[in-house]
């Protein structure tokens, strides 16, 4: 999803008011998400869950 909204992993940590190493734990599996989680980078990156589509 960040990558597909062309956000940088600082830009994503800024908007969800974490450290930017907090991020980089989601994309290294060193970090679960919850679905609270999910749904708050769902909304600050605009993408489309296609899942629930």
């Amino acid at each position: 999803m960040r990558l597909a909204s062309g956000m940088s992993q600082a830009k994503l940590a800024e908007k969800l008011g974490t450290p930017a190493s907090y991020v980089a734990k989601y994309g290294l599996v060193e970090r679960r998400l919850d679905s609270i989680e999910l749904c708050v980078i769902i909304e600050v990156t605009d993408a489309v869950p296609k899942i629930f589509s």
